[in-house]
């Protein structure tokens, strides 16, 4: 610890202070003995028992090409770095490896004099890096950059690191993500390596001590950590391999329990006091000293974290706690056990990555035989796993492959009532609130009824007042009057008359853009359309890696559902991130609640045909995953895929040919811009002689499941076509304003007519409202109703690619609906209710959100916490903007 465990993160006279404790209380160190010694000698010396706690100090390195010598191991740079040795590293530093010594190199790295930049790669994705999340944060906050899917290959003397850039394969038997080799290489600059991988325990010097190995080369030890030696014991990292040092106190304290119960000496695990410890109390005898280390200043939060520290330790593995990357493992304190501290598997934060089936010391599978706490009804019944579910009423519960539930008979919430570990479980995938579920009969039947809502669609035109909205897991079944008299064992919520919609879809979104608003790039003059997308679009598209995907992705996501929308159609582009780009993005969705659908925008414009062919695998690619999902069944059907494309002009006719054969492969449709600047047209006719739609119809890609973004410029032919083959134009006013390209002055001429933003959020309230006045303004022919139709038009597509019904509130259609607070000062009618919407009612008045018969947002709150999402968007957001600002 004193060598390798850089002093920012813990400070030397701490350690030094454990030290002098263990000393004062008679301990003695022996330096300097023969490496040659064995157990046996030990034993002959007089010792009885015989702990064995050497750590993991070998590094297996990278296999490197090329002559350049300036490479280190993490823990011999980590051990000069200590002493204070004066490193020579250059302004360039990059790191490989994504564990938690690869977080302290990088970090202590930027802290070496002449060092600027320090840059971790790794070959697999954010989602599979092993190093805890607050390691991972504090070197982002420290300035450490992350090159995911990237594996080094040849270092050469001129400084140059050739990086493998890699893609994810199918899982291995661990269940994490294979990394697969693509044909491209990118270059760095960089002036040293640290190579922050293959920590292993010195298994000659194991052997030479007598210590019996497993298979896979780690002591063969028992619960105690006792080996198959008798009084012999593997205690701290040796025992299987890296991790905190609480743990490693941990396996101690398990050993030298064993070996104190055999001279019959009482140790503290009997003590009532101790296993009934309040963490405060624990604060308190710590004191302050070290309260530095933490990035934060709440107090309360502060001692959270202390506390687990301390009491992790207490007797219990904990390992597949700390190897989790998504914290999806958990200790929690329950009182009355020997074992104080029990583990327990959240569903919603877990994805099977495998990573602590593999360092499991007993050859578990924790994510699967842990007790496990499910957020959503579908995850418990399509689970083997022991554990529970909250519902309104009852608790369902399963155990050795037994189900029951256990329901409380007054209708008060069992939620309500809930005041423990519940509290302490942090969900970024929405779980059901008390509203949203009710103890249905056994089979997983969930009832839920909404009461005396004020029912409102907007085409057809219809509101009904006071009525209820009976819901049947993700449908909905009835509505009507005194539904609580026809379905007595559903749960219900009043509604206090609020407008009940069917969700409002938006049609056309990039949440690829949802990190730009106050973009402070230098971003080159742009007078016109073209240069707006050169100077801007395309250099944002570039800069955007796995990270600002995501967290853009969340937030667009959490603001889509803020604003009402239940669905948002998106079309992506991230030339630099392509394959997998669009998995990242299905994950944002998923952790927030939102149904969408994705696309990568094929293009030829920065990689030529290369590039046109990334773009529809992955296309490709995410279509089988969402059929194989579908298949599965293992989650809710929340996600799907077209096809997508750019626009016309940056994709050539061989670009179109591998189009029609992806929508044939699939079954999907076509996304694509088309005429959103008279630029596309010009082009179109001057290289091809056609007009646009007319060339996507060459090669059949305009059928009842296309959708054409924009199309301001389209001619009368090419409208006709679209109206015949039954495809969907999405008009995006703010966005054509923002760009003045212009105005579509053939509205009224579309038989499918949606709405969506292009991305200018995922507020329709406000889309549909100014693209009433920017029409009107332009002397255009339609009213409200029109554009309320054309809102409603979003559901239509939903229906025809999810295969179900969206869009009324009706027996049979899906349980996605929009709720709002509305106090209207005129009457609400089916003649006027596109008119309070185009002059009154705005997304501020969305109180709640279903989707799929979930509340995700309720009374206008998100069930986890999203001011840690927001503040990680901002630290990608910064990061982005600086890439930006290193591209032509």
């Amino acid at each position: 610890m004193k060598n390798i465990i850089p002093q920012f993160r813990i400070p030397a006279e701490l350690i030094q202070h454990d030290i002098d404790f263990v000393a004062d209380h008679g301990v003695k160190f022996e330096y300097g003995c023969s490496p040659d010694l064995t157990v046996e000698q030990l034993k002959n010396q007089g010792f009885h028992y015989v702990l064995i706690a050497t750590g993991t100090d070998k590094n297996s390195g990278v296999k490197l090409a090329g002559d350049n010598q300036n490479v280190w191991k993490s823990l011999p740079f980590l051990r000069e770095y200590n002493k204070g040795t004066a490193l020579k590293l250059g302004k360039h530093v990059v790191v490989v490896g994504a564990g938690n010594t690869a977080m302290d190199c990088a970090r202590a790295a930027l802290r070496v004099p002449g060092v600027e930049k320090a840059t971790i790669v790794y070959r697999r994705s954010l989602q599979e890096m092993p190093a805890w999340r607050e390691e991972y944060e504090e070197a982002l906050h420290d300035g450490v950059e992350f090159r995911f899917l990237n594996n080094p290959e040849r270092f050469d003397a001129d400084g140059t690191l050739t990086l493998r850039v890699m893609s994810l394969g199918e899982p291995d038997e661990k269940g994490r993500r294979r990394p697969v080799e693509t044909n491209e290489t990118v270059t760095l600059h960089v002036d040293s390596l640290i190579t922050a991988i293959g920590e292993q325990q010195d298994t000659e010097a194991l052997n030479a001590m007598g210590v019996p190995l497993d298979k896979n080369g780690w002591p063969d030890v028992d619960h105690n950590g006792e080996t198959r030696l008798t009084d012999v014991f593997m205690i701290g990292d040796v025992q299987r391999g890296p991790s905190s040092i609480v743990a490693a106190v941990g396996t101690a304290r398990r050993a030298t329990d064993a070996i104190l119960s055999r001279e019959n000496i009482r140790s503290h695990q009997n003590d009532k006091y101790w296993n009934n410890v309040n963490p405060a109390e624990i604060y308190q005898r710590k004191g302050d000293i070290s309260i530095t280390l933490v990035n934060s200043d709440d107090r309360d939060a502060f001692v959270a974290q202390e506390a687990a520290r301390c009491l992790e330790c207490n007797y219990v593995c904990s390992k597949c706690v700390d190897v989790c990357p998504n914290r999806a493992n958990v200790s929690i304190a329950v009182p009355g056990f020997q074992n104080r501290f029990q583990t327990l598997h959240l569903d919603a934060y877990c994805n099977e990555c495998g990573n602590c089936a593999q360092f499991c010391p007993w050859n578990g599978k924790p994510y699967k035989d842990k007790i496990t706490v499910f957020s959503l009804a579908q995850d418990f019944d399509n689970s083997s796993n022991p554990g529970f579910l909250v519902e309104d009423c009852r608790v369902r519960v399963r155990l050795n492959n037994q189900s029951w539930g256990v329901k409380h008979r007054q209708r008060r919430s069992v939620q309500q009532r809930t005041t423990g570990a519940e509290r302490y479980v942090p969900h970024h995938q929405p779980c059901p609130p008390a509203s949203s579920l009710s103890a249905g009969p056994r089979g997983g039947v969930i009832m839920l009824i909404l009461k005396n809502v004020t029912a409102v669609q907007l085409h057809p035109a219809k509101v009904q007042e006071g009525v209820d909205i009976a819901i049947e897991n993700d449908v909905i079944v009835a509505i009507g009057d005194a539904l609580t008299q026809r379905y007595p064992d559903a749960s219900y919520k009043e509604m206090h008359g609020r407008i009940v919609m069917p969700g409002i879809v938006c049609s056309h979104n990039h949440f690829y853009s949802g990190l730009s608003r106050g973009i402070m790039a230098n971003i080159a003059p742009c007078p016109d359309f073209i240069s707006t997308l050169k100077n801007l679009w395309w250099r944002l598209d570039r800069a955007l890696d796995e990270e600002s995907l995501y967290y853009s992705g969340l937030i667009c996501s959490l603001e889509a559902i803020k604003s009402g929308c239940t669905s948002v159609i998106d079309h992506h582009a991230s030339p630099a991130y392509i394959g997998g780009s669009l998995s990242t993005l299905r994950d944002a969705f998923l952790k927030v609640g939102l149904r969408a659908m994705t696309c990568f925008e094929t293009t030829d414009r920065n990689n030529g045909i290369k590039e046109l062919q990334e773009g529809v695998e992955e296309n490709i690619r995410f279509a089988r995953q969402i059929d194989e999902a579908k298949k599965a069944a293992t989650e809710p059907y929340l996600v799907e895929a077209h096809i997508g494309a750019h626009a016309p002009f940056t994709v050539p006719d061989a670009g179109l040919e591998m189009l029609h054969e992806a929508v044939k492969a699939t079954g999907r449709g076509l996304h694509i811009h088309a005429a959103e600047d008279l630029y596309d047209v010009s082009y179109s006719h001057h290289w091809y002689g056609k007009d646009l739609l007319a060339r996507l119809a060459q090669f059949d890609l305009i059928d009842s499941k296309t959708l054409v973004a924009h199309g301001l410029y389209l001619s009368k032919d090419d409208i006709a076509l679209l109206n015949q083959r039954d495809a969907f134009l999405v008009h995006n006013a703010r966005s054509n304003m923002n760009n003045h390209v212009g105005y579509n002055h053939h509205l009224s001429d579309i038989r499918n007519l949606a709405l969506g933003t292009d991305g200018i959020g995922s507020d329709m309230f406000e889309e549909m409202k100014f693209a009433f006045f920017k029409h009107r303004d332009a002397g255009g022919p339609l009213w409200p109703d029109s554009f309320a139709k054309a809102l409603t038009n979003g559901n239509e597509l939903m229906s025809r690619n999810f295969g179900a019904k969206f869009g009324l509130l009706e027996a049979g259609y899906k349980a996605d609906l929009t709720i709002c607070d509305y106090n209207s000062p005129t009457p609400l009618l089916a003649d006027n209710i596109a008119g309070h919407i185009a002059f009154g009612m705005g997304s501020g008045s969305v109180h709640s959100v279903m989707v799929n018969g979930v509340m995700v947002y309720e009374d206008r709150q998100f069930n986890f916490d999203c001011d840690s999402i927001y503040a990680q968007a901002r630290k990608a957001a910064a990061s982005m903007w600086r890439r930006m600002d290193a591209l032509a």
